[in-house]
């Protein structure tokens, strides 16, 4: 088994039953994830019907794809630089974004750096990343640092989950 394989795998959590009748949306999840002019992709629905579920997923599926043999196709994985999940049902604030996904992916603020999102945003400018934003729908009015990453970090691709539609292009 390929340890970068195994090191994406690590960063999702664990399946703890199988994931059944949402083949076509995963086949559907999958061919955005694979285009790089979709940048921004959001799964929208009530509460409880499994959006979260889902997006990890189809996060877990682009890790597994199996690859053609070395010479016949790019070997690299996708998202050399990782997939994180970011857990944003705690937060309360637009502030508390750029902290939140700063820790999950190991980017370390410096006192004298500028402002968290500054920072982040140029952490993630040369990384190739997928974020899966679990639970925006109370930060609606809040997103502005989705457009700005998108902005700053070209290789960089948001999932998104949430209630309601973020109203922002991508």
């Amino acid at each position: 088994v390929n340890p970068a394989i195994v090191e994406r795998l690590r960063r999702l959590p664990r399946r703890l039953s199988p994931i059944w009748g949402r083949a076509t949306e995963l086949a559907q999840l999958a061919t955005y994830l694979g285009d790089p002019t979709v940048p921004l992709i959001t799964i929208l629905g009530p509460g409880g019907i499994g959006k979260t579920l889902l997006a990890i997923e189809a996060a877990r599926s682009l890790i597994t794809a199996p690859r053609l043999p070395a010479g016949e196709n790019d070997e690299r994985l996708p998202f050399q630089d990782g997939v994180y999940l970011v857990a944003l049902a705690p937060l309360s604030e637009a502030a508390a974004i750029a902290p939140a996904i700063a820790a999950v992916i190991g980017c370390r603020f410096q006192p004298n750096g500028g402002d968290e999102s500054t920072q982040l945003l140029g952490y993630l400018r040369r990384r190739s990343m997928l974020l899966l934003l679990d639970n925006v729908e109370h930060l609606l009015d809040e997103t502005e640092i989705f457009g700005a990453i998108l902005s700053a970090a070209p290789q960089v691709q948001l999932l998104v989950t949430s209630r309601h539609k973020l109203n922002r292009t991508g």
